[in-house]
């Protein structure tokens, strides 16, 4: 019974082969993943690389755009900047006119305050 058990084992070798072959087997199975999940990956990447792409064209129209319509408008702006100068320098001026005479009213009425006193010191009769 002990030499049907040891006759019936396979040798050294063909257990290595065997397991090299099954190593084998399982890496080819395992490298197929690999590559379509890479496969996979680089589709998924060049949708995003097509995307980008069209994203920086519009970017690039929209930017245009803008320049133009700035080009555009400027002479606009640069205009109501003057006349907002303009404005600005003519308040200043008025200001300053209306400080004055703001200054003219004060000084009239103490004039008058002056003169009313003078009035009801004349028209007081004369202590006894």
């Amino acid at each position: 019974m002990n030499e049907d058990t040891t006759r019936n084992l396979p040798s050294f070798e063909e257990r290595v082969l065997s397991e090299l072959a099954a190593m084998r087997a399982e890496f080819r199975s395992e490298f197929a993943a690999v590559r379509a999940e890479v496969s996979a990956l680089n589709t998924r990447m060049a949708s995003v690389e097509t995307r980008l792409t069209g994203v920086e064209t519009r970017l690039t129209k929209l930017e245009d755009k803008v320049d133009s319509r700035l080009r555009e408008t400027r002479p606009i702006w640069e205009g109501v900047v003057l006349k907002l100068n303009a404005i600005e320098t003519l308040l200043s001026e008025i200001k300053l006119q209306f400080d004055e005479l703001l200054q003219d009213i004060i000084t009239m009425r103490g004039r008058i305050r002056g003169l009313e006193q003078r009035e009801r010191e004349r028209l007081r009769p004369p202590a006894a």
